[in-house]
């Protein structure tokens, strides 16, 4: 069987133009890590030579910008529970 670009498929392998799927759960999980990752790295090398404190801001400021990714992307909160209008239509919400 040949795949996309012509080459044979082996033991499931089907060659480079096989597509992925990639969910945004996937795709927010390696954002928030790679994020927190460099933030940490930027804070740890400002630690270690304070010349400058844009590199500290900077590495603070992705750790933010990690853990607000990670609260927007996770579950949301079940809703409140509104009470029911008299006339049991939902238009008053």
């Amino acid at each position: 069987m040949k795949t996309l670009l012509g080459w044979p498929e082996v033991h499931g392998f089907q060659g480079f133009g096989a597509l992925m799927h990639l969910d945004m759960q996937t795709m927010s999980a390696v954002n928030v890590t790679v994020t927190a990752i460099l933030g940490g790295v930027l804070l740890f090398t400002w630690a270690r030579e304070r010349e400058s404190p844009f590199v500290g801001w900077w590495g603070l400021t992705l750790l933010t910008m990690s853990a607000g990714v990670a609260m927007t992307a996770g579950p949301a909160t079940p809703r409140a529970d509104f009470p029911q209008s008299r006339h049991g239509d939902d238009r008053s919400l």
